[in-house]
């Protein structure tokens, strides 16, 4: 399954990160799914990884290069609701409410 097939990011507000299968699109289906801790505000994808701006914890940074197993990487606390996340280089920029 190559990654333009599989879309990475099929975020549940309230439970977590779930990976769809859209190879076709008449059998659109879950191949994996990591849970978070709290209320998901935004979500950013780069080169595998997703990047998960929470209400309450700040950001959760997944590992979803193997989207049948995605795995928690770490979490950064925020005092703030992560409401918006932009990735550039090495960097990701959190606007915080």
């Amino acid at each position: 399954m190559s990654a333009h097939q599989t879309a990475l990011g099929g975020l549940n507000r309230e439970v977590g990160l779930g990976v769809f299968d859209t190879t076709n699109l008449s059998d659109t289906h879950l191949v994996g799914f990591v849970p978070t801790s709290a209320s998901a505000t935004t979500l950013a994808m780069r080169s595998g990884y997703a990047y998960i701006g929470e209400q309450e914890t700040g950001l959760h940074v997944i590992d979803a290069t193997d989207p049948a197993n995605p795995r928690w990487v770490r979490t950064l606390d925020q005092a703030s609701r992560v409401t918006k996340i932009r990735l550039d280089g090495d960097y990701a920029y959190l606007a915080l409410e």
